[in-house]
């Protein structure tokens, strides 16, 4: 991540995941595994870009209270959306419902690039 940088990373990194998932969705096929394996490589660099951009940007402190907020409240919001997951695919089709779910995922990926690009480093 030092020769692209952590935010491009972790930007360039779920954008080309949400197509490799989206691609994976819409045309099911024999390929479709390996593009969803892919993404979890991603994943993985984009945790590591994540976490450093965390570092770079807040103090110890603010680390250990957006931790916190986002381990009570991840649990809260699961909770709600795997219900809502489930009657997405009992009232659709589980790919149509997972195309919904990957479509409400793309706002977040540019709610954490302005949050990254605008905020000062501590």
């Amino acid at each position: 991540t030092n020769k692209i940088g952590a935010e491009r990373t972790l930007f360039g990194g779920s954008m080309a995941s949400f197509f490799c998932a989206s691609f994976a969705f819409l045309w099911s096929s024999a390929f479709s595994p390996i593009l969803l394996f892919i993404t979890q490589i991603i994943y993985a660099t984009g945790i590591t870009s994540s976490e450093t951009l965390k570092q770079q940007h807040f103090s110890d402190a603010q680390r250990a209270t957006i931790g916190s907020i986002i381990s009570f409240w991840g649990g809260v919001f699961s909770a709600f959306f795997y219900l809502f997951a489930g009657l997405l695919a009992d009232t659709f089709s589980p790919q149509t419902s997972l195309l919904i779910i990957l479509m409400c995922s793309l706002p977040t990926l540019f709610l954490y690039h302005r949050l990254y690009s605008h905020h000062q480093t501590v």
